[in-house]
């Protein structure tokens, strides 16, 4: 690990940048927006961009029904700034969406190609007018990867946490096979996208640690990873809540296993002011409901200090989580009911994982939320809408208050908090971190020639 002083620079670079980002938008009495074309057009995440606005990296598909990353840059009060698609010939995702220093944005993902190889980690650069800059994939050392999440990191780099995978040949007496091998991974680049260090974690056959959902940057100058156990014994095939705890370079210093009886998923995890981590899911072994989001909150090692449900009686699911500078708790998410009605869900908490104040917004079809940012007026959500616009599916852009609530579309929904003790387990001995020789592809599959385009995206207020 570098000595606390070589972070200064960087570190007051981050602090900089992060109060930038926290200053320029925006909870403008409740307003909300949406953002699309006559087709398919989806948010995946959605951030505040350093000079003020928002920048939304998503899906969109034209009429032949061919998908696109779109990137949509708004204005402070949600007018379109501009909003392009990427488009390489291959079906390419956007997981998330960073500020850079220079005023660009990064953005990780996942690229599925025609041949071969079936996943690999994408990532490219845009300057602020939404050029691209560079792109690199990446395939944890000539196999597959995924970026699920990304984070900027205290030296301006980028830190990657998602799925690989190794194909492994099996013989037996009469003919080889293939055996598929999962792991945790892990990626840490610089702010030009060449690999600084990528690791892969596993944690046997039995338990496999088998991917990281999110990653967050703790304040120790380490990584923090929210993810998943999968059980592959005879008697159990479900999944357990993850965390993994790194330090500066990847080496593990605790890894703890969360569950019940049947699946448990980590999905986010954040650091909380009080030095400890959030991890939020979903669970089937808990709960009022078929699904719903679960909870849970560690001090700084790991150590459970209490859990909760969140749901009612049909499905329940987390988008992402923040915390407010009071230390209250806001997640973002969906519910339905029984009949089948699904919701943009937020949720408002206290400090212990109490229920403040808990409302939802939609029409009559399906709206879910899927990335928050907190402001100096309120929160920015993220979120997808079937009820609005002209679409299939639109982008939906929610401006709320401290509390999660709008004048426009608010429901009062009826969720019940449910407080459980999951099993709790201490991994770290069974973690195997292995270093992978990256190998780094600067133009991908038709890189050189990716189609930029102008998107079709039109914006519709809902509410002022």
């Amino acid at each position: 690990m570098k000595p606390f002083f070589n972070f200064l620079p960087s570190y007051f670079l981050f602090l900089v940048l992060n109060l930038l980002f926290n200053n320029q938008v925006h909870a403008q009495g409740g307003t909300q927006n949406t953002y699309g074309g006559p087709g398919l057009d989806k948010c995946n995440e959605i951030t505040i961009a350093s000079n003020g606005g928002a920048i939304i990296a998503g899906e969109t598909e034209n009429a032949d029904g061919e998908r696109s990353i779109v990137i949509t840059r708004t204005d402070e009060n949600g007018k379109i700034i501009w909003a392009k698609t990427y488009n390489n010939g291959v079906f390419e995702m956007p997981n998330s969406v960073l500020n850079t220093s220079d005023g660009g944005f990064v953005i990780a993902g996942e690229r599925y190609p025609k041949f071969g190889q079936r996943e690999l980690a994408y990532i490219f650069k845009l300057n602020a007018s939404g050029s691209q800059e560079w792109s690199r994939i990446y395939d944890s050392g000539g196999n597959m990867a995924e970026a699920l999440a990304a984070k900027n990191t205290l030296d301006d780099g980028y830190i990657i946490t998602g799925r690989a995978e190794q194909t492994l040949m099996v013989t037996n007496a009469f003919l080889p096979m293939t055996s598929e091998m999962r792991y945790l991974y892990l990626l840490k680049i610089n702010k030009n996208g060449n690999p600084l260090w990528s690791r892969k974690y596993n944690t046997g056959q039995e338990v496999r640690m088998s991917r990281g959902n999110d990653v967050f940057s703790s304040r120790d100058g380490g990584y923090i990873i929210a993810g998943e156990f999968q059980h592959n014994s005879n008697s159990r095939k479900d999944l357990d809540m993850c965390l993994l705890k790194v330090n500066a370079l990847g080496e593990v210093e605790w890894a703890k296993r969360y569950g019940g009886s049947k699946d448990d998923a980590g999905s986010e995890v954040i650091q909380t002011l009080d030095e400890g981590y959030l991890l939020c899911g979903e669970t089937e072994s808990q709960g009022a409901g078929k699904l719903d989001i679960s909870l849970v909150k560690t001090d700084i090692n790991g150590n459970l200090e209490w859990a909760k449900t969140y749901g009612n009686k049909g499905f329940d699911q987390v988008g992402a989580i923040a915390e407010l500078k009071n230390g209250n708790i806001v997640i973002a998410g969906k519910s339905s009911t029984i009949d089948e009605n699904v919701d943009a869900l937020i949720l408002v908490l206290d400090q212990n994982g109490n229920i403040l104040n808990s409302n939802s917004y939609g029409g009559s079809k399906f709206e879910n939320c899927v990335s928050i940012r907190v402001t100096d007026q309120g929160l920015l959500v993220g979120a997808n809408t079937m009820s609005y616009g002209e679409g299939q599916m639109e982008i939906l852009m929610l401006n709320l208050d401290f509390d999660g609530r709008s004048d426009c579309n608010a429901k009062n929904p009826e969720i019940q908090a449910l407080r459980y003790t999951p099993d709790v387990s201490d991994v770290t001995s069974l973690v195997k971190s292995e270093l992978i020789d990256e190998k780094t592809v600067k133009k991908a599959e038709g890189q050189g020639h990716t189609k930029v385009e102008n998107a079709n995206m039109k914006q519709s207020i809902i509410c002022k």
